[in-house]
């Protein structure tokens, strides 16, 4: 939807937004490791990988790329 009302350059903001919000997940969960904080860190690293690996399945699959189903 976002791409067909945004376009190319919508998606990619889209995509780059995404990628900040899962870059700034890791940026807390190592500073938090240098604080000797292991759990909030691994928490935040999660949130990170979770957000990051969702988007990418949803947006291959909107695009095509992976199978719907397994």
């Amino acid at each position: 939807m976002i791409a067909e009302e945004l376009g190319f350059f919508g998606v990619l903001a889209v995509i780059v937004l995404f990628a900040l919000l899962v870059q700034r997940a890791f940026a807390i969960g190592r500073q938090a490791v240098q604080l000797d904080r292991l759990y909030p860190a691994l928490v935040a690293m999660g949130i990170g990988i979770w957000i990051g690996v969702q988007s990418f399945i949803n947006m291959g699959v909107n695009m095509g790329l992976l199978p719907t189903k397994a």
